[in-house]
């Protein structure tokens, strides 16, 4: 399974680093390695995090005020 981000959620995900990388140096890298491990998570348990709607599922990125959806 690819993981896929539409271009705006991406968007948001590399203004998310920058942003984190300005306030601390490493912590962009720190908030991007954490969406990683998320999406990996995602891989391996497809229907763990609520439902928001029909088949879209929210997980939270752990440390980081910042979610992925997936469906």
């Amino acid at each position: 399974m690819k993981t896929e981000f539409p271009p705006e959620a991406y968007e948001d995900m590399r203004e998310s680093a920058r942003y984190y990388e300005e306030r601390s140096p490493g912590l962009g890298k720190d908030f991007l390695a954490a969406v990683r491990e998320t999406t990996r998570q995602i891989k391996r348990f497809p229907r763990a995090g609520p439902v928001l709607k029909g088949s879209i599922r929210k997980r939270l990125v752990l440390g980081f005020p910042f979610a992925v959806l997936s469906k």
